[in-house]
């Protein structure tokens, strides 16, 4: 009987498979040779100093925002906004202080201490100190926006936002963890970064056709935007000044691990978190579709999936690594960004259910 009903049921899951529909379309592309942890990346122990501030149950604080008054804005996978402020003794307490009802992703403050919002399922937001919320931006020429992920504001308040996926909106496959692992593994170009004008509501294309657009942040002398393109391992700039709008360098590329969030330091270099080292098996089968289709077919936990390490670095605005700091205990790992504030050094991260703290004297 057993074997009988072999053959067919090996026929089944062949069939299964090469031809169960699966909403990928991958697209053979060739990634550069991972070098891993070597040279300016070696491995070290540079966040082993980390303190923790705690949001179980509540996950993913995946962007940091600080405002006039030092406090420190960031949004978990649940839809709330927290603000942290420091007590009498110095250290950072934790508090729930807005729900969005959708997934904030990127944060930032306009020059009125109004937090602008990426939210991933409900446009681009803005709350005034007084929890008034606004929504700004939801759709673009009639279409909802896919995957709006991460922005940056200009001095005169124009806006600065990705979207990461136009096929893969976050509402619609399974969260913004789930819909980044369908457009990396399709690879099909599908993001783009736009400039916006809150007073007069233009838009204006700045790039597409970016495999997975994700965190922003603006130069300091505002010629430019740094954009991470996750699925290609890199920072691109475009730019945003009149004698060079929409052109585009790469700042670095064929790093380590997938790029998230990238932010502006104080003294006008960048933080970037790479939040999981790159994937032998991804990399491998980057140049054969139908293997990546298959694969999408797999159960989850068969696919491809990140790695739980620490690894946060800081380049300069020509791509000079100036840090790599890495937690090799793999305790707080996930990094998305960083912001330093006040001598300290905040780390987000896009599963853990903490951010982490350290004195930047420890760098």
């Amino acid at each position: 009987m057993l074997k009988r009903l072999f053959p067919i049921a090996t026929l089944l899951v062949s069939i299964y498979l090469f031809f169960w529909p699966v909403a990928v379309e991958p697209v053979a592309w060739q990634p550069e040779k991972d070098l891993g942890l070597i040279g300016d990346f070696a491995a070290n122990n540079g966040l082993k100093n980390l303190r923790y501030i705690s949001f179980s149950p509540a996950h993913g604080a995946e962007d940091l925002a600080v405002n006039s008054k030092g406090e420190i804005f960031t949004g978990t996978h649940d839809g709330w906004i927290h603000r942290l402020t420091k007590d009498h003794s110095g250290e950072w307490l934790a508090e729930q202080w807005l729900n969005t009802g959708g997934r904030p992703l990127g944060l930032e403050f306009d020059a009125a201490d109004n937090l602008l919002v990426a939210d991933a399922l409900v446009g681009l937001v803005r709350i005034t100190p007084d929890k008034e919320q606004t929504i700004l931006l939801a759709e673009i020429d009639g279409k909802t926006i896919g995957f709006l992920d991460d922005l940056d504001i200009l001095s005169d308040g124009r806006i600065i936002f990705s979207d990461a996926s136009s096929k893969f909106p976050a509402r619609d496959f399974g969260g913004t963890v789930d819909a980044s692992r369908y457009d990396i593994n399709e690879h099909g170009g599908h993001g783009a970064v736009y400039l916006f004008d809150p007073s007069s509501g233009e838009v204006n294309l700045l790039a597409d056709q970016l495999e997975f657009a994700n965190g922003i942040a603006i130069s300091q002398d505002e010629n430019w935007v740094l954009v991470n393109e996750t699925g290609r391992y890199r920072v691109l700039k475009i730019g945003i000044a009149l004698d060079n709008f929409a052109e585009q360098q790469t700042v670095i590329d064929n790093l380590p691990g997938f790029p998230d969030n990238i932010a502006r330091a104080t003294d006008g270099s960048f933080w970037v978190g790479l939040v999981s080292p790159r994937n032998k098996l991804l990399d491998l089968t980057a140049p054969y579709p139908l293997v990546r289709k298959v694969s999408q077919r797999l159960p989850q936990f068969l696919q491809p999936q990140p790695e739980r390490y620490g690894h946060l670095i800081n380049i300069s605005a020509q791509g000079q690594v100036l840090l790599s700091l890495q937690e090799t205990s793999k305790e707080f790992g996930f990094i998305t960004g960083a912001v330093d504030v006040d001598g300290e050094l905040i780390l987000s991260s896009l599963l853990e259910t903490s951010i982490g703290v350290m004195p930047l004297s420890d760098l």
